[in-house]
């Protein structure tokens, strides 16, 4: 339900940002795609996590050993957790990436026309890409795509419990990089345009909110490492709110600018 709530509150900040962009720019750009894309990602998100609710608990009880009696079809549930799992995994990191991708392009037109920038601009672009492909790549397919009685052997050991919590916080620790980044590049490229400084602040102020996504990033993987073992119903918990806010943070970045276009 936290989940479904924070697709819903999302979703009238999104609807707000389209109403606004049709009726002063008459177009979509770059940034509205990919935050349409990363809210279209956050609902499929939901709707897995919503469909695999009861193999999640089931596997929370096998870990934390409060299950007395195994269910008849215990391999097959867990199958079912396990591709739900991964196809969460790839739509929670393709989402919250989607929101990095939108945040730099919607600051590329005011930097565009010095050189200097414009490097800087596709060097964090490169990283950005390069992060989510090391997320994505570094998921632990050997769990992930066993089968049968390979998933005991191969998802329960001490290797797969330390994989999991190595690949979680490196995805945390480029999540977190990747926003200090873009931080930086879209500060830099507001204290060197000529803008009055009225605007400039909004912009500044822009930038910042994106703080807010790294407080959420790291809370998350804090509780949900603190034990020795992974407490996924928190997991999910704090990446949906992750999700929800970095889409209502890249609505509201829009909102300003989009604002002061309307009164020229």
């Amino acid at each position: 339900s936290i989940l479904w709530a924070g697709v819903i509150i999302s979703s009238f900040f999104l609807i707000a940002r389209i109403w606004i962009r049709i009726r002063i720019l008459h177009r979509f750009q770059a940034d509205d795609i990919f935050v349409i894309s990363s809210w279209l990602l956050a609902l499929a998100n939901a709707a897995i996590w919503q469909a695999i609710w009861p193999q999640l608990y089931l596997t929370i009880d096998i870990g934390s050993g409060r299950l007395t009696q195994y269910p008849a079809n215990l391999i097959q549930q867990m199958e079912t957790f396990l591709r739900g799992n991964y196809s969460a995994y790839v739509l929670s990191y393709t989402s919250l990436w989607s929101v990095k991708m939108s945040f730099l392009f919607f600051f590329r037109g005011l930097g565009e026309k010095i050189r200097s920038q414009r490097i800087l601009w596709w060097c964090v672009l490169a990283f950005i890409v390069a992060s989510y492909a090391v997320c994505i790549g570094t998921l632990d397919y050997i769990c992930l795509f066993a089968s049968g009685t390979d998933i005991i052997k191969k998802c329960s050991g001490h290797r797969a419990i330390w994989y999991e919590y190595i690949t979680l916080r490196l995805a945390t620790s480029l999540d977190v990089v990747t926003d200090f980044m873009i931080i930086v590049l879209s500060a830099n490229i507001v204290m060197r345009v000529h803008i009055d400084l009225r605007k400039k602040l909004a912009l500044l102020g822009i930038c910042s909110l994106t703080a807010f996504i790294i407080t959420i990033t790291i809370v998350r993987v804090v509780v949900a490492t603190d034990g020795k073992i992974l407490d996924l119903s928190w997991l999910i918990l704090f990446q949906g709110a992750e999700l929800s806010v970095a889409i209502i943070v890249a609505c509201l970045a829009t909102f300003r600018t989009l604002y002061t276009m309307s009164k020229r």
